[in-house]
């Protein structure tokens, strides 16, 4: 996009996080001068099939979506 001239805004952000995400949005704002649109296209499948895997990936699936 950005050799496209197209503004772009790039930040390591771990999705699981709430504190993390607000910090993102906030700061992605700031840096374009807005936003209009946030696209996340995470996706953290759990490793195993407990119940801390089905957390994981419900954080990064679900819950990242709801909080962006």
């Amino acid at each position: 996009l950005a050799a496209h001239g197209a503004p772009v805004h790039i930040q390591p952000c771990d999705l699981a996080d709430a504190t993390q995400i607000d910090a993102y949005v906030h700061a992605a704002a700031k840096a374009l001068g807005g936003l209009d649109v946030v696209i996340n296209n995470a996706s953290g499948f759990g490793h195993g099939n407990d119940d801390a895997s089905w957390q994981a990936g419900l954080d990064i699936d679900l819950m990242a979506a709801v909080r962006c």
